[in-house]
């Protein structure tokens, strides 16, 4: 265990500690001892004037400014046993990063002790020490980006940045999923999922690792579905043809260059921590996650709990964390969030009908509902709908689409391979006449 003097002698001896631990140190949860949070402020404050610590000198000096007596004295004594403390045998960034854990454990030792030490239990100092400890980190700053670092930022994003959906429609519009959080909107039934697991294969096909974290549909079924779409069999096909079936799955995964592992949790028993961890051990395994699927939103919980805002407030909470993951990961998040209401005569979906957290909204990288109105239905047809772009790029636009849940096919209506499994179904006429779309568009 590295002990408080040592960390405090490393820190006002080397700028690269203090930077990380300097707001920690000053903390009366972390350093009790009054004589050695003293030398903390004097040195943070100096770093942050002068840009580099006290030497020898200015610490004479400063003592010299101290009343005489206890003050100076214990001060002076404090200094003393920090100057002799061997850290020789240290790294500064190593020693930053692995000395916080422990300064968080004791400012919570120190916060239980003082809580117990309370005749009554305050709710205010409660809060009060609950924000002390919670504000125990370091000090790094993520995301610090330089604006005239022109060799890395003077180009435009490649498109072998983004991860193709597998619909050239949407891809023209987005250019493909980014390091970003996209959600899809939708009312129940209308195939949020089947969406969810067609864009999952589109990826794996181009080479991407999926990972698709299912808190809905158990595992079996969930794999079934993914069979049926891959197959294109409906469910009478893929229980009664099952050498055939075996036929066209195998083709298919000579062709896919990547993959798709699927992991069930009950709803609501996932927090955005434990996803954390579980998306760190399948990175491991696979070398890489490209494409994290969450089927879906709605049913995770925060790692932490509003204290006002309620179910409300959690539901940013989730949000934001699992935007998190892409920064994280360097992957891509697709999930899906419930509306509150199917699309009226309009046939359409706005943001404010976009469930019950508006949080959610403001947390996503890139919104897209999914409609289908009573007489697309009856047609196999919907639409995707482009509410919120990075750049704006394409907002307001819509997409037509086939939906067949029976084979858990979702794909673009004006596209060959959707003409010809229509014209398979009986969906569509022989002759490939074109065919009317709700939202105005049409396939040839």
């Amino acid at each position: 265990m590295i002990s408080l003097d040592t960390t405090v002698a490393f820190a006002i001896q080397n700028a690269v500690v203090m930077d990380q631990l300097g707001e920690a140190l000053r903390s009366d949860v972390v350093v009790s001892n009054p004589y050695l949070r003293r030398i903390v402020e004097f040195a943070d404050d100096f770093l942050l004037r002068k840009r580099k610590l006290p030497q020898h000198g200015d610490w004479e000096t400063w003592l010299l400014t101290l009343d005489e007596g206890i003050l100076r004295d214990g001060t002076r004594e404090a200094l003393g046993r920090l100057w002799a403390a061997d850290i020789s045998g240290h790294d500064p960034e190593f020693f930053s990063e692995v000395v916080i854990g422990e300064l968080q454990k004791g400012a919570a030792q120190v916060a239980r002790a003082r809580l117990n030490a309370m005749q009554d239990l305050d709710p205010a100092a409660l809060q009060a020490l609950a924000e002390k400890v919670a504000n125990v980190r370091t000090g790094a700053l993520q995301g610090l980006a330089k604006l005239s670092d022109v060799d890395t930022w003077a180009h435009a994003v490649r498109e072998d940045e983004y991860i193709s959906t597998g619909f050239p429609t949407l891809n023209t519009f987005i250019q493909g999923w980014g390091k970003e959080l996209w959600i899809l909107f939708a009312d129940s039934g209308v195939g949020k999922s089947i969406l969810l697991q067609n864009f999952a294969t589109n990826a794996a096909v181009r080479g991407k690792n999926v990972l698709h974290v299912s808190l809905e549909l158990g595992i079996r079924p969930q794999i079934h579905r993914y069979y049926r779409q891959i197959a294109e069999a409906s469910k009478a096909e893929f229980a009664t043809d099952e050498k055939e079936m075996k036929r066209r799955l195998r083709h298919f995964f000579r062709l896919a260059k990547g993959q798709v592992n699927l992991l069930e949790f009950p709803a609501y028993s996932l927090d955005t921590a434990t996803l954390h961890r579980t998306v760190d051990r399948v990175a491991r395994m696979m070398g890489s996650v490209d494409l994290l699927i969450l089927d879906y939103l709605d049913l995770m919980s925060p790692s932490r709990r509003s204290s006002k805002g309620g179910e409300y407030a959690d539901l940013g909470y989730v949000t934001h964390e699992v935007r998190a993951l892409t920064g994280a990961f360097d992957c891509a998040v697709l999930t899906a969030s419930q509306s509150v209401r199917r699309p009226e005569k309009s046939g359409r979906l706005t943001m404010k009908d976009m469930g019950d957290s508006y949080n959610k909204v403001r947390g996503a990288d890139g919104l897209i509902s999914l409609v289908q109105t009573p007489e697309e239905e009856e047609m196999h047809q919907g639409r995707l709908g482009l509410l919120k772009v990075r750049d704006s790029g394409g907002r307001g636009q819509e997409i037509g689409l086939y939906i067949n849940r029976e084979l858990s096919v979702i794909q673009e209506l004006a596209h060959p391979n959707t003409i010809r499994l229509m014209q398979r179904l009986g969906h569509l006429p022989g002759g490939g006449g074109a065919v009317r779309v709700g939202g105005g568009a049409s396939a040839p």
